[in-house]
């Protein structure tokens, strides 16, 4: 909608500039020929530069910056002015974590928890945003645009009517043929006038001795298909009714036409006196009709002035030459225009461009090129990020400005990088000799690329509570889906799955196994009996730590690292404690039954929170069989998580005033002895052991 808006200023504008440059340079020239030929090309002109896009090479963009720079700015004036009619229009943290695995337990670090200010002002925030919305019924834009339609219409609904009236008069009367041309002998005091192939003339000046001066005069416009022009001026008139010099151009159409027909009867031998006079007698107070040439409709003392003056010499035909100047200043105020240079790209785009480019380079773009710098790139609304690698994440501030990406960088000069769209991909400079180029993808977060490069195509489970996995190098993948699995990058069936990882393991360095966490990704809809028989097979090579690729509930549609909650499994050796020796130890049990469809994460929250605050010593244990979906799996170890990060949290703010989050090491480790997790597991249709 405002885009249709510009496009109208923007070519009612360019219009209006051409044909000043007639008014003023060509309208009272005798090359007649030319005037028709210019005032019908600026129409066209017009209507189409303002969506016309050019782009060239050259070698150097130095001289180009400064005159594209102020032509941005021009543009940027009025662009503006009209988005800000639109409110909608203009509507335009890496993750802290920590390290380390606690025993028999998962670990991770959420930041979904937030000040109880921060919540407060989020709320008012968003509660604002809709309370705006609502009241906002319509808009500047809308109400223009409304108005423009009715105008459109009315305009329209003129120009039909006209056309009816045409079409009936032809019906109503006889059709006579004369001079080759058809005459039509109407009752009406009309003047005489032409449409298309057609001459209307009033039965009194067809019997006149003058009627073949008349129909002389009529039949220049037929052959030389005036009509024609002035059927494009009355639906530029319609499009554009609102400019006013739309309305002189289309009487400068027919004066001129008057003028071409004037001197075709005076050249063809008609007396020059006798057919003034015959002007002159015709000029009476009749009302003219405005869709068709009439004989006498402009100003009889003009066109006789016109006829009475010598015809434009060389030097007056010089003047056509002023066309180019002001063709090349139009073509470069409203044509889109790039420039393209070896280590830059300048376009005289402005605000509304700006936005065009901020609305293509927004989604998730990969890195296909070797050997550049960046794996992965998305860019939402307002917010950049870059995962560099696997790990390593920035994320910035930007709008886009000039063709460049401006990031806001903390506490720091913002940063242009130049960057060039061609289709679904997106050309990055990161500085004048290095670039790198990405393609554009159909995912919404990093993970579901970096499953879809293990073809793999699986949904995790989504969590509140996870880590990021920032050591990559020491990750051994391994991949469930039905009967497949992918360890690394080996693909086999399940029954393969020991002899891969037993393979993949042998490749990492001896010094570093104590430390290999397993990447484990399982759809989410896989039954448990598959994980289970990996626990066993992990547990008898000693790859005790288990990091279960998921969502994070806060970030799934961003770029992370690769997330995952984590667990570090019971060696093969360790000493089992039965249910029964638990009062002796003075440990509460509490069990977590994940088998009962009763059950919900959420109905035993609320237990698993009391029973916590009475018991200075516990263990819990989630019970669940081969059948339990690894979906609900996963949700009750992030619900207990959850508890128990709260507990933490909780005793940081009382003990230290501040979060558990951002304490040091040793304090987390004193607040983790307090509130420890000890979530041991059984599978009722396995073997039991407890852990």
């Amino acid at each position: 909608m405002v885009k249709f808006l510009l496009y109208l200023f923007e070519s009612g504008l360019c219009l209006s500039i051409l044909l000043l440059v007639y008014i003023f340079f060509f309208r009272k020239e005798t090359y007649f020929r030319f005037n028709r030929i210019y005032l019908i090309s600026i129409m066209f002109f017009s209507l189409t530069i303002p969506i016309v896009h050019v782009s060239f090479n050259v070698s150097s963009t130095h001289k180009f910056e400064s005159p594209f720079k102020e032509i941005g700015k021009f543009r940027s004036y009025y662009e503006q002015l009209i988005a800000m009619t639109d409110p909608e229009y203009l509507y335009s943290q890496n993750n802290q974590n920590n390290s380390g695995f606690e025993e028999f337990d998962f670990y991770s670090y959420s930041n979904t928890l937030k000040s109880e200010e921060n919540i407060k002002n989020s709320a008012i925030e968003t509660r604002y945003e809709l309370q705006s919305t609502k009241n906002i019924k319509i808009s500047i834009a809308q109400l223009l645009l409304i108005t423009y339609i009715i105008g459109v219409i009315v305009f329209l609904s003129r120009i039909l009517i006209l056309f009816k009236w045409v079409y009936k008069t032809i019906s109503n009367n006889i059709v006579e043929y004369r001079n080759d041309v058809k005459l039509i002998k109407v009752n009406e005091n009309l003047p005489p006038f032409s449409f298309l192939g057609y001459v209307f003339l009033n039965k009194n000046i067809v019997s006149s001795n003058k009627s073949d001066q008349v129909l002389a005069h009529e039949k220049v416009h037929i052959i030389q298909k005036h009509s024609v022009d002035l059927l494009l001026a009355h639906f530029l008139t319609i499009f554009q009714w609102f400019n006013p010099l739309v309305w002189i151009l289309q009487k400068a159409i027919k004066t001129n036409h008057e003028y071409i027909a004037d001197s075709e009867v005076v050249r063809k031998g008609y007396n020059l006196f006798d057919y003034q006079e015959l002007l002159l007698n015709q000029f009476i107070s009749i009302p003219s009709v405005e869709l068709v040439n009439n004989f006498n409709l402009i100003s009889i003392k003009k066109r006789i002035t016109m006829m009475n003056k010598i015809k434009s010499g060389f030097k007056a035909k010089l003047k056509a030459f002023l066309i180019i100047p002001f063709a090349i200043i139009t073509f470069l105020l409203f044509a889109n225009l790039t420039v393209n240079g070896p280590s830059k790209v300048l376009k005289n785009f402005s605000f509304f461009e700006n936005q065009n480019n901020v609305k293509q380079v927004k989604g998730l773009w990969k890195n296909e090129t070797k050997d550049t710098y960046g794996y992965l790139i998305k860019f939402t609304k307002n917010k950049f990020s870059l995962l560099e690698d696997l790990v390593k994440l920035k994320e910035y501030d930007y709008k886009i400005k000039d063709n460049n990406i401006v990031l806001n960088v903390p506490n720091g000069e913002p940063i242009e990088l130049k960057f060039q769209i061609t289709n679904n991909k997106i050309k990055i400079w990161w500085n004048d000799s290095n670039s790198s180029e990405f393609t554009k993808t159909d995912f919404e977060n990093s993970l579901d690329i970096f499953l879809a490069d293990k073809n793999l195509k699986i949904t995790p489970p989504t969590v509140k509570n996870y880590k990021k996995l920032e050591r990559p190098e020491l990750c051994l993948f391994v991949g469930i889906h039905e009967n497949k699995v992918i360890v690394q990058n080996q693909t086999g069936e399940f029954a393969d799955l020991e002899k891969l990882i037993l393979e993949e393991k042998s490749k990492f360095n001896q010094l570093d196994l104590n430390i290999v966490t397993i990447q484990l990704a399982v759809d989410e809809n896989t039954a448990m009996k598959q994980v289970s028989v990996l626990y066993e097979i992990l547990r008898r090579n000693n790859l005790l730590k288990v990091g279960f690729v998921c969502y994070p509930d806060d970030n799934t549609t961003n770029l992370y690292p690769p997330t995952a909650f984590t667990r570090k499994l019971p060696p093969m050796d360790v000493e089992k404690i039965t249910i029964e020796d638990l009062p002796a130890m003075s440990i509460k049990y509490f069990e977590i039954d994940a088998t009962n469809s009763a059950n919900t994460p959420e109905k035993i929250k609320p237990k698993l929170t009391k029973f916590i605050a009475e018991s200075e010593k516990y263990i819990k244990c989630l019970v669940f069989n081969n059948s339990t979906t690894y979906k609900n799996y996963t949700e009750y170890n992030d619900m207990v998580w959850t508890v128990i990060f709260e507990f933490r949290n909780q005793y940081a703010l009382e003990k230290y005033n501040i979060e558990y989050e951002s304490l040091g090491k040793k304090l987390q480790k004193e607040v983790r002895k307090k509130y420890p997790i000890i979530l041991s597991q059984k599978n009722t249709d396995e073997d039991e052991y407890e852990k």
